[in-house]
């Protein structure tokens, strides 16, 4: 609230420790605020004014009296009364039956008697008793009304009736959470405390703040991740910061961005219903994941080849470029190579050179091809992260060779006029 509680605490302080009373009324204003004890019955028969000039209401839990002490040197009537109470109020009976009308002094001692609206009137009407009612709404988030101190006169009556009115705070408000920053959490990090904090007010102040809670409710898990827990603020009971604390590690991979609804609830209770975002940091610790590659290729001999490969970082939150490079077996390094496109996230070329099947007497060979991705602290030529494919190059025999012999010349006798099998062996 707006309003400095200290003059209200102060009141009811200096009254506590000045009066010894029968009837305690300063439970109102306890936090927490008690049950209304069972005050013992009253009987002001045959008392006069001089000695108990005000009597309290029967019948009201939302007004208070505390017990008049007439030997104190400046007695005060002291009437405790929430906020917010609708209608007229009769907060007090005169204990007066004489002919004369009793009257409200003005100005007032503290307060403002238009803010207040205070009349002496007869309840009933006709023939009944005097009382002090009050006819305007208070409330005590509004300046100037917290604290009334005023007098009741009566022309036939030496005491004039000082009346201290005390507006008792009640958690009528609702907190207004206040989400102004976004909150980043890196993932897989420590659980407990973060450094995502907001402030929520209530203009009931610590009646409310004291007890204030929040709950987090949402289509997904996200209460299983994070609890909002309360700090109070010292010399401060207007505002409460919600701190996130995080229950388990998150990963950025498996949601990078967790939404719910926060809701505050105080004491009676009020409540106040924010979305929520914590966006996951991501942490570099994963190598680059391919997204275009291939297991095998087959094709024909002494052709050249290019197959476009890529990989993305696998950490997508921090993107950087990836690079690429091969291993081959020992002695093909030429018949192979790898070339990354410019910027490195548009993948590469994986080429391959015109292969004779025939003269390398070969038609199967394994490549490696590895995505790598430099780390913050890594060097040129050292990487920490990185993925290898193993890929398969199967070469295609063309027939274009013409038939080599064996040997130079053949012969071989053949009798006349003979029907015969011809061995020809070794030809080609």
């Amino acid at each position: 609230m707006a309003v400095d509680v200290r003059i209200f605490t102060a009141a009811v302080f200096i009254l506590a420790a000045h009066f010894t009373f029968a009837q305690d009324c300063s439970y109102m204003v306890a936090i927490p605020r008690p049950e209304r004890p069972d005050f013992p019955s009253q009987n002001f028969d045959g008392i006069p004014w001089s000695q108990y000039p005000l009597i309290p209401v029967e019948g009201r839990e939302d007004v208070c009296m505390n017990e008049f002490q007439p030997g104190n040197q400046n007695p005060v009537t002291v009437i405790f009364m929430e906020e917010e109470i609708e209608g007229d109020v009769a907060i007090a009976r005169l204990n007066y039956r004489g002919t004369n009308t009793p009257t409200i002094v003005s100005p007032f001692s503290f307060g403002t008697f238009n803010m207040l609206g205070p009349v002496i009137r007869r309840i009933p009407e006709n023939g009944g008793d005097w009382h002090l009612v009050i006819t305007q709404r208070q409330d005590y988030e509004t300046p100037g009304m917290q604290q009334y101190i005023f007098d009741v006169r009566v022309d036939d009556e030496p005491l004039v009736a000082t009346v201290m009115l005390l507006i008792v705070n009640i958690d009528d408000n609702d907190p207004i959470i206040q989400m102004f920053e976004p909150c980043d959490i890196p993932e897989r990090g420590e659980t407990g405390i973060t450094s995502c904090k907001y402030t929520v007010s209530d203009a009931d102040g610590e009646i409310s703040t004291r007890f204030m809670r929040f709950e987090i409710s949402s289509d997904r898990d996200d209460d299983e991740y994070f609890e909002l827990v309360r700090e109070n603020i010292q010399g401060q009971w207007m505002y409460v910061h919600m701190r996130v604390h995080v229950k388990k590690p998150l990963d950025y991979e498996e949601n990078p961005l967790h939404l719910f609804r926060v809701t505050a609830y105080d004491s009676l209770p009020n409540t106040h219903t924010v979305t929520m975002m914590v966006q996951v940091e991501n942490v570099e610790n994963r190598p680059p994941r391919w997204v275009e590659i291939f297991a095998v290729q087959q094709f024909d001999e002494k052709t050249e080849r290019s197959f476009r490969v890529r990989a993305i970082d696998g950490d997508t939150g921090i993107d950087k470029p990836i690079f690429y490079r091969i291993e081959t077996e020992k002695g093909e390094e030429d018949l192979f190579s790898i070339q990354t496109i410019e910027g490195g996230r548009e993948g590469a070329w994986f080429n391959v050179a015109p292969i004779d099947r025939d003269t390398l007497e070969k038609e199967v060979f394994h490549v490696s091809i590895i995505a790598y991705k430099y780390g913050d602290n890594d060097v040129i030529g050292s990487s920490s992260f990185q993925s290898k494919a193993d890929v398969v190059i199967i070469v295609n025999d063309v027939n274009d060779q013409a038939p080599l012999p064996f040997r130079e010349e053949y012969s071989i006798e053949i009798m006349e006029e003979t029907a015969m099998t011809l061995n020809l062996e070794d030809f080609a």
